[in-house]
């Protein structure tokens, strides 16, 4: 099947002794890398990066600096063979790569998965900062690694830098759950763009840490307006004593958003002492919305005797 005359017949044969481990067919597949249809070519180098053989990596590292046809096959082999070496070659064409080719080299740098490659990946964030969001997944692949360099190149980042970069790198690094990486999302708090100080809101809420905690309770008290109802309802994530003592001091807050949001806030999370300020809370409220916000609230409870609360305010 191997010397079929039909080279789909071919590639496809070829394919299939890779992905059943057939480490004897090695040698003959190293001889199908020369062959003349590129569709045969192609599929010898799956083959041969699925077994793991080790002297391929130099002929995928000069068909990569080659380029053409077959460089998209050479990037996904080197990727598929966790090829560390490879990574210098693979971090280089990034600046320039589109298409199926920038796509491979994201997916190679992420299968590889190591440090090394954070620095280069922000570099062609700050780039391009629209493939942020196709960068941000393969620096969370790397790991708890990548949040030292990340925090410390988002620090560095220009505030004229578009917001895509920021607000990616902010939620990577709040998935990457990283202590030292706090201060960094933190400082975005205070960026001129709301989305972006709203992705700093989420991922100091994804980090679920003390030192994420404290930042936006600080965030709280510099804040007003939405602004500061966001901060609320983000600080209403965290249910550690600290925080629900925060809410509860603003129950009594001179605004009424803020005693309403801390309020709902302190509900969601199941707080039954917070029920005493519900009657006061519904005679100041007379839209819809408000309303349903408090019956999600308390339904969220599970709390048998909120039955006749629950009939009021379907009144």
């Amino acid at each position: 099947a191997l010397q079929h005359p039909d080279p789909a017949v071919q590639a496809a044969v070829i394919r299939s002794l890779g992905e059943l481990g057939d480490h004897k067919s090695t040698p003959e597949l190293r001889r199908k890398l020369q062959h003349q249809q590129s569709i045969v070519r192609r599929a010898a180098i799956e083959a041969l990066s699925t077994l793991g053989d080790s002297r391929l990596a130099p002929q995928l590292l000069k068909l990569l600096r080659k380029g053409g046809e077959m460089e998209v096959a050479a990037i996904a082999a080197l990727g598929r063979m966790r090829e560390v070496a490879s990574l210098r070659s693979l971090h280089g064409r990034l600046p320039t790569a589109t298409g199926n080719t920038r796509r491979a080299l994201l997916r190679a740098i992420a299968e590889i998965g190591h440090k090394s490659s954070v620095n280069p990946l922000c570099q062609a964030m700050k780039r391009n900062c629209f493939q942020a969001q196709n960068i941000a997944p393969v620096l969370l692949a790397i790991g708890p690694q990548a949040a030292a360099d990340l925090s410390a190149q988002l620090s560095g980042w220009p505030a004229s830098i578009q917001t895509l970069c920021p607000k990616h790198a902010a939620a990577v690094l709040g998935q990457l759950q990283q202590a030292e990486s706090v201060p960094a999302v933190a400082a975005l708090l205070r960026n001129k763009r709301g989305d972006v100080r709203k992705a700093a809101r989420e991922a100091l809420v994804a980090f679920a840490l003390p030192e994420a905690e404290q930042a936006l309770l600080e965030h709280l008290e510099l804040t007003k307006g939405s602004e500061r109802l966001s901060a609320i309802r983000a600080l209403g994530q965290y249910r550690s004593p600290k925080a629900r003592a925060a809410l509860h001091q603003l129950l009594t807050a001179s605004q009424a958003g803020d005693r309403s949001a801390s309020l709902i806030a302190l509900l969601l999370q199941g707080d039954v002492a917070a029920l005493e300020h519900l009657p006061q809370a519904l005679r100041n409220t007379t839209g819809s919305k408000s309303r349903q916000r408090y019956l999600t609230a308390i339904k969220a409870m599970g709390v048998p005797a909120l039955k006749p609360v629950l009939k009021l305010l379907k009144t």
